[in-house]
């Protein structure tokens, strides 16, 4: 601060720059944190518990807040790994049944057999048989001598349009022989949620219960962006050249709140021009009246407030969400209905900045804090929340940015809202470190990505491509992502 000080910012240099400070620069060396309360949280058994200090929580009654009804379902191993996927299963559908999954008979459940030799094809093989057997979700052990396995298989979902889960033969194994009841609850947190349950649901404070999803008259919109890495020497040289001549289309991540369950999120993904961060285009608008159109069949009428969650823009790109983003979104809404003029808010939830916030004693802030003024932009409501523990060095705050408020939203309602949808991520029973649709639209993104990477390296001809040769975005979308399928309806990415 002393530093700062001394810059002399109103002096001769700061001046050439037409930098000019209203006011003294202010010690925020020691900084309040604010504590909004943890939001409840309702679980199976019609219970609801109370987060503990560090924001964790149990499924204290053992149930499913609404369990998953499985029916089509088969398991996928090599014969080597055969008899430790039968006892896997055993035990999967043993307690998957005391979360109350509706799950078919162990010894009735089909098992499909997969050559060892791992290549691609035998994995295309064994789920166009699976396919036919109309079979909508599989359950995989998989080989640890095959490294290819997740990305095979998540490849085979986006083009067979089949859920699927893997578990790898030592996770299996440490669960049926050592009995790992954590490591199988987690992956039936994901299977119940996959399916179509719901393992739990914060409930919302009565101060922000403008926002209450729970009650269905609140949608909520969030999208992300990825963009290719960096060039990885161990890609196919197909891969390589489709980088360094920018083909490598960047990935968008979109998630709702669209089906029946109104707590619930589900997401999809499309590919557009590489590296480009705003979604402007009208193919854009398309993909959110695919969304609202889920909304539309879930028998839910139009919400009367939306708000849009957008991660990955800096401050100057603050104004092309608000004027272009923003009316491509309420031209969809117009489409679907023409009377339907919902009010928006928008927020930028990012943790990409350099802010770093601790105790007065050099500790983590607890968990659920917030920073609220000194350090904040004078042109727009913004705070900064910490809802998560950190696991490992210094707890990286959300910044959230609110740059556009027809509900004329509060600070508290807001702190609140945002807070609570930090406790809804279902597959870990505590909050994490960004707003759920936030956290899938990124996962989303990043899957749309990774199936991409992988057909790139196993099926390139069947990237469809342009007459001037180019990669065709908007057929590789309808080729790899979820939309116009069942699986639109359903959180895959879990």
């Amino acid at each position: 601060m002393k530093e700062l000080k001394d810059m002399d910012i109103n002096g001769t240099i700061g001046g050439a720059f037409g930098i000019v400070t209203t006011s003294p620069i202010e010690n925020v060396s020691h900084l309040t944190f604010e504590h909004p309360s943890k939001p409840r949280i309702q679980i199976g058994g019609d219970r609801t518990i109370t987060p503990n200090e560090d924001g964790t929580f149990k499924l204290e009654s053992g149930k499913f807040l609404k369990a998953a009804v499985v029916k089509g379902m088969a398991l996928l191993s090599t014969e080597l790994d055969k008899k430790l996927a039968k006892d896997f299963l055993a035990e999967f559908v043993k307690n998957g049944t005391k979360y109350g999954m509706d799950l078919p008979a162990a010894n009735t459940i089909h098992h499909e057999i997969l050559s060892a030799s791992g290549r691609f094809a035998d994995y295309e093989d064994a789920f166009k048989n699976l396919k036919k057997r109309s079979i909508t979700f599989v359950l995989m052990v998989g080989s640890l001598d095959d490294p290819n396995a997740h990305n095979f298989l998540k490849l085979c979902e986006s083009k067979f349009k089949v859920l699927t889960q893997l578990v790898t033969s030592g996770v299996a194994k440490r669960i049926v022989t050592r009995g790992q009841f954590v490591t199988l609850s987690n992956i039936l947190y994901k299977t119940n949620v996959k399916n179509g349950g719901l393992n739990y649901k914060p409930l919302f404070d009565k101060v922000g219960e403008r926002f209450d999803i729970n009650k269905g008259n609140v949608l909520i919109l969030a999208y992300d962006v990825s963009h290719p890495g960096e060039l990885d020497s161990a890609l196919p040289q197909n891969q390589k050249e489709a980088h360094a001549v920018g083909e490598f289309p960047s990935v968008v991540g979109l998630v709702g709140n669209v089906i029946s369950e109104p707590s619930a999120f589900v997401g999809n993904f499309f590919y557009q021009q590489s590296r480009k961060e705003e979604v402007i285009t009208p193919v854009f608008g398309e993909y959110i009246k695919k969304m609202l159109g889920q909304l539309v069949k879930s028998g839910r009428g139009p919400p009367s407030t939306i708000t849009i969650l957008r991660d990955g823009v800096s401050e100057g790109q603050f104004g092309m969400v608000v004027h272009k983003e923003l009316p491509l979104i309420k031209k969809a809404c117009a489409d679907i209905k023409r009377s339907w003029k919902p009010k928006f808010l928008v927020a930028i939830v990012t943790k990409r900045h350099h802010k770093r916030f601790v105790n007065k004693d050099l500790n983590n802030a607890p968990v659920g804090s917030f920073v609220t003024d000194k350090v904040v932009r004078p042109d727009c409501l913004e705070f900064f929340m910490a809802c998560h523990k950190a696991i490992k060095g210094t707890t990286k705050f959300v910044q959230v940015s609110i740059i556009h408020n027809e509900l004329n939203a509060t600070p508290d309602e807001l702190k609140l809202f945002l807070h609570s949808l930090s406790y809804g991520h279902q597959i870990v029973t505590s909050p994490v470190s960004l707003p759920t649709p936030v956290y899938q639209a990124d996962d989303v993104a990043t899957r749309g990505r990774d199936v991409l990477h992988t057909l790139f390296s196993v099926k390139p001809d069947e990237i469809p491509k342009t007459h001037d040769g180019k990669v065709d975005f908007e057929a590789l979308s309808r080729l790899l992502s979820y939309f116009d399928s069942p699986l639109a309806a359903q959180r895959y990415n879990a």
